[in-house]
């Protein structure tokens, strides 16, 4: 695992909602990502994973039901210290899961 909780083959990236909610880490995170991937050399292996984490990371922010998920499982509005991850499937579906479980599902588009 890197150390901003994000693995190397982009198939998981960790998320630290201590300070803010999800959609905020979401998009700050797709920022950062946009931002590493704007300085990547092209044809590179870490930039073919920037490029999948980037992707994942917009599919997020554009299918996720936010309001739901902050509802639903108030440990995603923020302030606290959960194991957050968002995963992609084989098939290029996404699943959020929090502490373990399996929260929300999105099949690949």
């Amino acid at each position: 695992m890197k150390e901003d909780g994000s693995h190397d083959h982009a198939q998981h990236i960790g998320l630290d909602l201590k300070k803010h909610c999800i959609e905020t880490e979401i998009k700050r995170r797709y920022n950062r990502v946009l931002g590493e991937l704007l300085k990547a050399r092209p044809g590179r292996p870490e930039t073919a994973d920037l490029e999948r984490r980037l992707q994942m990371l917009k599919n997020a922010l554009e299918r996720f039901d936010f309001q739901w998920l902050r509802s639903t499982y108030p440990e995603l509005s923020g302030g606290h210290a959960n194991e957050i991850r968002l995963s992609r499937q084989t098939g290029g579906g996404l699943i959020l899961t929090l502490d373990g479980t399996s929260v929300y599902r999105l099949t690949a588009k």
